[in-house]
C-alpha cells in the first residue's frame, strides 16, 4: 500500500469499533463469486513486489533498483514457481500520460514505460503486475482535460471527476503537493474511462492489476497532509467501479482488491474480485504483522482484522476454488526475529491459499531465500490447497488436495512452548491409519492415527497425511452461500455443510483422477424434514442430475446417496448446488469415490448452550464470531448465574464432558460444576485472546445411566464472566481421575500436602498468584542461597492397578543448575520413580506411570539447589488407567 507510514496512526483514529452482531446478522447466502481461471485455481500467485523499498524509504523505487530485483527474482526464484513481479505504490509522481489520460510508467523518472518492462520481464520468464487504481486521475490528465476513450469526444476527464480527491501526502521534486482526482462513477463517461484504463494495462501485456485504497473511495478517510476528513462516494458507486474493473479484466487479468472495507461479508468484492486483502499492511513486518497486531480485535471497516492469523481465520468462510483468494499482504522475512517465525509465516500463507509475495530485496533478503524455496510447500500452492481453521481455531488448519490427501498445519502463536494435537479420525474423518510426512523436515514419519507436536514459541509443523481411501470432507471444500457447522451429531471429520437455503448455494469439491472414465460417487447427507429434498449435481460445469435425498429420522441421522459419474483425467469440479427447481435445505457431510467406506463413528453428543436452562442473569446472545449453531450464553456475571444441561447417557461410568467457552478477560476464570445438584469440582477456564476465540475444557465426570443434570454455576469462589457455547458428552473408556487434596493449591496454601526441609535451613517454599499455569495459585520453591525442599501428599484407599501421575512444572536456574529438580512417586509397592525436570524456564507437563500394589501412593516434588533456583508447580493429577 502506498505511503502508509504517515497515515497509519490517522487511520486508527477514524475507525469505530461497533457491535460484531451487526455483521453476524448479515447472510452470506446470496453472495455471488467471480468465476475466473484465478479463482478456480483457488490459490494466489507466487511473486515479488517493490513494497519494501518504498515503505522503508518513503519514495518510489528507482528504475535501476527495479531492474536489479527483477534479475534477482528471475535468477533465484523463477524456477521455484515465482513467476511474476509487480510494482507498488508511491504513484502520485507518475504524471506522464497518454492521450486518454492514462499513466505510462511507474514513475516519471523511469525511462521504460509499462510495455517495455512487461517485455523485459517476459524475456526473463516472468509475468508483470501493475499497481494502480483506475479510479484515479492525475493532475496532468485533469489539466489536459483528455478525451475519454470510446466516447467519440463526447466526454472528457473533467466531466467525470468528482468533488473528492486522493491525497496520500506526497510532494513533487519542488516540494509541491501532488494528489490525485477521483472518478465519480455516477457521471457519464466514467464507465468508459475505468474499463479503458484496465484494457490499457492489459494491452501492455500485464497479467495482474493491484487496485489500492478502495475503502477510502467507498467510505472516506482523513487526509494525511492536513488532517481533514475527505468523504467517500458510498457503496453503490463503489460497486459500479469494481464491477466495471471485473468486466474489463475478464480471464486475461487477475484483479486484486486492496484495502477494501469488505462490508456485508465482502459481498461486493466476492462478486467482482479474484482476491482481496484480509489484514493490514505489512509495514515493519515481523511477527506483529503475522500474529500480534491488534490480536483478536475486530472493527467494522478496513481493516476488519489487523493481523494475518485473525484475518485468514475469519475470511476462511469465503475462500476456496470458485470463491475468492484471501490476500495476507507481503512477507519481509528479513524482519522476523527467529527461523520459527519465518517458517510459520510462509506456512500460514500457504495453508490459507494466500499469495506468497516476497517483499525482501536482493540486498536485504540475507540468508532467508530457502524459506521461500521449500519445494514441498510450493507444490501445495500449485495444487490449489486452501485450508480452513479447524473449528475456527487459528492455530490448527486442515485442507485437502485434489488427490484426497490432507495437509495439516499446527501453529503456536504464543510466547511459550505449547502442545498442538490433530486426531485423524475426530478432526479429519480418517478411519484407521494414514501415512504422515513432515513437509519442512522432508521426512516420512510413518503410519499414524494422530499426531502431537510440542511447539516452541511461534513455531509450526506442516504435515501431509495420506489415507487409504478417497473421501472428501465438505467442511474443507469451497462453500458458496453455504457454511460449515457442527450443531448435529454423527458427522465425519470436524463438521459438515449446511445453510444451503437459497438458489445458487453450492459446495464445490476438486478431485483428481489418474484416468478418465466412470466412477461411483457416494454423497453422505442429512435431511431432517418430513419430505424428500432435492439439490443438483454438477460435474465440470455440466448439470448431471437432480439428487433425490430421502427424508430421514432427524438431523443426527445420515444416509448415503450413490450416483455414477464420468470424470476427466486430472482435476475435476464436483458441485452440489441449490438450483431454482430444487428444494434445498439439506446438510452435506462428505463425498467419496469408489466403494463406500464404513460409516463414521458416533460423534460426542452435543448440548447447545442456547437450549439449556438459564438462570441468575445468564442469557442468550450472538454478538461474537465463531460460535456453534445459533448463539451462545453470556451474562454469567454475578454469583448464582448458571447454565444447566439435561443430558442422557446409556450406562453408569466416567464420561468426558467438554465445555466450549470463551474468556476474553485478561485473567483466568472459573465456574463450579454440579452433577445432579451436587457440586463436584471447580473448573478453571484460562484466559483467551478475545471474545471471538473459543477453547475447549474437558473434565471427567461420573454419570448415572439415564438422565443427569450438569450445571455450570458462578459460585462465590469463582471468577465467572465467561461465555458458553455448548457441552459434549463422550464415554471415557480408558482412564478415570483420582480426587486429590488441593491439587492446584487453590486454597492459597499447602493444605493436604506435607513439606520437608533440613532442620538447619529455613523453609524455601510458598504459594502465590504470580505466573500460574492454571487457576489463581501455584506452589513454588525458591531461595537466594542453597536449599533443599520437598512437598508430598499420600493418597490411600486406591484399587491396585496402573496409574499415571501428571504435573505442570516450570523450573528456572538464575545461577548454577540445581543438583536435583524432580517429580517423585514412592511407596506405591514398586521401585521409587523420579522424573527430572528440564530447567529452562518453560512450563512443561511431566508424568510417570506406576503399578500400585499396596493401595496407596506417595507423590511429591524435590529440589536440591545451590541457590537461585525457581521451581513452580501447578495442576497435579492422578489417573487410573
Amino acid at each position: 500500500m502506498e505511503n502508509m507510514k504517515n497515515s497509519k496512526h490517522i487511520l486508527s483514529c477514524i475507525f469505530m469499533i461497533i457491535s460484531i452482531g451487526l455483521f453476524l446478522s448479515l447472510s452470506i447466502n446470496d453472495v455471488e463469486a467471480r468465476e475466473s481461471e484465478t479463482t478456480n485455481k483457488g490459490t494466489g500467485p507466487l511473486y515479488w513486489i517493490t513494497y519494501e523499498h518504498q515503505y522503508v524509504n518513503d519514495c518510489p523505487m528507482p528504475e535501476d533498483r527495479w531492474k536489479a530485483n527483477v534479475d534477482w527474482i528471475a535468477s533465484d526464484f523463477r524456477d521455484y514457481g515465482y513467476t511474476m513481479v509487480c510494482t507498488d505504490g508511491w504513484i502520485e509522481q507518475s504524471q506522464k500520460i497518454n492521450e486518454n489520460g492514462y499513466v505510462i510508467s511507474h514513475n516519471d523518472s523511469w525511462q521504460g514505460d509499462w510495455t517495455y518492462w512487461v517485455e523485459y520481464c517476459n524475456n526473463k520468464g516472468l509475468d508483470m503486475g501493475i499497481y494502480y487504481n483506475p479510479l484515479w486521475v492525475t493532475q496532468a490528465a485533469y489539466n489536459a482535460n483528455c478525451e475519454i476513450i470510446n466516447t467519440n469526444g463526447q466526454y472528457h476527464i473533467q466531466d467525470i471527476v468528482g468533488s473528492h480527491v486522493f491525497d496520500g501526502g506526497q510532494n513533487d521534486e519542488d516540494g509541491n503537493p501532488v494528489f490525485l482526482y477521483q472518478v465519480d462513477t455516477d457521471k457519464p463517461g466514467a464507465e468508459e474511462f475505468i474499463k479503458g484504463y484496465v484494457e490499457y494495462f492489459k494491452n501492455t501485456g500485464a497479467k495482474f492489476l493491484r487496485v489500492d485504497f478502495l475503502g477510502w473511495y467507498e467510505s472516506g478517510y482523513t487526509k494525511i497532509r492536513n488532517d481533514e476528513w475527505e468523504s467517500g462516494y458510498g457503496s453503490e458507486r463503489y460497486e459500479k467501479a469494481i464491477k466495471w474493473m471485473n468486466e474489463a479484466c475478464g480471464d486475461d487479468m487477475t484483479l486484486s482488491l486492496v484495502m477494501p472495507n469488505l462490508y456485508n461479508k465482502a459481498q461486493i468484492e466476492l462478486a467482482n474480485g479474484d482476491m482481496f486483502r484480509i489484514d493490514e499492511d505489512c509495514f515493519e513486518g515481523g511477527w506483529d504483522h503475522i500474529s500480534h497486531r491488534r490480536r483478536g480485535i475486530w472493527q467494522n471497516v478496513w481493516s476488519q482484522w489487523a493481523n494475518a492469523f485473525d484475518g485468514f481465520t475469519y475470511w476462511s468462510e469465503v475462500t476456496g476454488r470458485g470463491q475468492a483468494i484471501a490476500d495476507g499482504d507481503f512477507l519481509r522475512l528479513n524482519t522476523f526475529s527467529t527461523d520459527e517465525e519465518k517458517k510459520s509465516a510462509v506456512s500460514l500463507f500457504t495453508m490459507a491459499g494466500s499469495p506468497i509475495c516476497i517483499a525482501d530485496q536482493y540486498d536485504t533478503i540475507g540468508n532467508n531465500e530457502h524459506f521461500y524455496q521449500n519445494t514441498e510447500m510450493i507444490l501445495l500452492n500449485q495444487m490449489g490447497l486452501v485450508g480452513k481453521p479447524i473449528d475456527y481455531d487459528s492455530e490448527r488448519w486442515a485442507g485437502q488436495l485434489p488427490d484426497g490427501s490432507w495437509v495439516v498445519g499446527l501453529f503456536n502463536r504464543n510466547e511459550n512452548e505449547d502442545i498442538r494435537i490433530i486426531d485423524f479420525h475426530e478432526d479429519l474423518g480418517i478411519n484407521g491409519n494414514a501415512d504422515v510426512r513432515d513437509l519442512w523436515l522432508h521426512e516420512d514419519l510413518g503410519s499414524m492415527t494422530d499426531y502431537s507436536a510440542n511447539l516452541d514459541s511461534h513455531d509450526c509443523v506442516i504435515l501431509k497425511i495420506v489415507p487409504s481411501g478417497k473421501k472428501y470432507e465438505a467442511e474443507v471444500a469451497s462453500m458458496i452461500g453455504a457454511k460449515k457447522d457442527n450443531d448435529h451429531n454423527n458427522y465425519s471429520g470436524y463438521g459438515f455443510v449446511d445453510n444451503m437455503e437459497s438458489v445458487g448455494s453450492k459446495i464445490r469439491f476438486c478431485i483428481n483422477t489418474d484416468n478418465a472414465g466412470t466412477e461411483n460417487l457416494n454423497i453422505r447427507y442429512s435431511n431432517g424434514w418430513e419430505d424428500t429434498r432435492t439439490v443438483s449435481l454438477y460435474v465440470n460445469g455440466e448439470d448431471v442430475t437432480q439428487l433425490q435425498l430421502l427424508a430421514l429420522e432427524d438431523w443426527d441421522t445420515w444416509n448415503n446417496y450413490e450416483e455414477t459419474i464420468t470424470l476427466d483425467e486430472g482435476n475435476n469440479f464436483i458441485d452440489i448446488q441449490y438450483d431454482s427447481d430444487d428444494t434445498g435445505y439439506v446438510n452435506i457431510d462428505y463425498i467419496e469415490l469408489g466403494t463406500t467406506g464404513p460409516d463414521p463413528l458416533s460423534t460426542p453428543e452435543k448440548y447447545q448452550g442456547e437450549e439449556a436452562n438459564l438462570s441468575g442473569g445468564a442469557s442468550i446472545n450472538d454478538n461474537h464470531f465463531f460460535y456453534s449453531s445459533t448463539g451462545f450464553v453470556d451474562k454469567i456475571e454475578s454469583v448464582g448465574s448458571k447454565v444447566s444441561f439435561d443430558v442422557t447417557v446409556p450406562e453408569d461410568g466416567y464420561y468426558n464432558v467438554l465445555l466450549r467457552y470463551a474468556n476474553g478477560n485478561s485473567y483466568d476464570s472459573s465456574l463450579s460444576i454440579y452433577r445432579n445438584n451436587t457440586k463436584i469440582k471447580q473448573t478453571v477456564l484460562p484466559s483467551l485472546i478475545g471474545w471471538d476465540v473459543w477453547n475447549n475444557k474437558t473434565e471427567v465426570i461420573y454419570l448415572d445411566s439415564g438422565s443427569n443434570n450438569i450445571t455450570y454455576k458462578y459460585d462465590s469462589g469463582d471468577g465467572g464472566r465467561v461465555n458458553i457455547d455448548y457441552i459434549s458428552i463422550e464415554a471415557n473408556d480408558n482412564t478415570m481421575p483420582i480426587e486429590l487434596n488441593n491439587p492446584g493449591f487453590e486454597t492459597g496454601n499447602i493444605d493436604g500436602w506435607t513439606e520437608w526441609h533440613p532442620s538447619d535451613q529455613v523453609a524455601a517454599y510458598g504459594v502465590d498468584q504470580n505466573d500460574v499455569h492454571e487457576g489463581n495459585y501455584k506452589l513454588y520453591f525458591w531461595s537466594e542461597s542453597a536449599y533443599k525442599q520437598s512437598v508430598h501428599q499420600i493418597k490411600t484407599g486406591l484399587d491396585n492397578g496402573t496409574y499415571t501421575l501428571k504435573a505442570w512444572v516450570k523450573a528456572t536456574a538464575y545461577d548454577q543448575q540445581p543438583s536435583i529438580c524432580r517429580l517423585e512417586a514412592v511407596n506405591y509397592g514398586g521401585s521409587d520413580k523420579f522424573v527430572n525436570m528440564t530447567v529452562d524456564g518453560i512450563w512443561r507437563q511431566y508424568q510417570c506411570t506406576v503399578d500400585i500394589t499396596n493401595g496407596q501412593i506417595d507423590m511429591g516434588f524435590y529440589c536440591d539447589s545451590f541457590g537461585r533456583t525457581s521451581m513452580q508447580i501447578d495442576k497435579i493429577e492422578l489417573w487410573k488407567n
